[in-house]
């Protein structure tokens, strides 16, 4: 039985799949603490809402926001999401981090 927790977290994510225009899928396995954390306040800074979430709930909030099965793929071991009203401000963000961060 899920957790209202997990629910809220479906609830909330299904929102941001909703109202965002674009949406970001970054793997982060190996990055450090402080190095994500610099990512993460560079995302906030541009309003770019960027949350990890598991896959598992992030593939029930895909298919309620209409978008069943389009992310499977994607969707497997460390995975955040960058989502923002402005579609090439994530894309900014982690073009300039790729660069600094060889």
């Amino acid at each position: 039985m899920p957790t209202e927790q997990k629910i809220d977290i479906v609830k909330n994510t299904t929102e941001k799949f909703k109202n965002s225009s674009g949406v970001y899928f970054t793997r982060y396995t190996g990055i450090d603490v402080k190095t994500i954390t610099k990512l993460r306040k560079s995302f906030r800074d541009s309003d770019v809402d960027y949350s990890v979430t598991k896959n598992t709930l992030t593939k029930i909030a895909a298919k309620e926001a209409g978008f069943d099965g389009i992310f499977d793929d994607i969707l497997s071991g460390q995975v955040g999401i960058a989502y923002s009203e402005d579609p090439t401000a994530p894309a900014r963000i982690i073009k300039e981090f790729k660069k600094d961060n060889k």
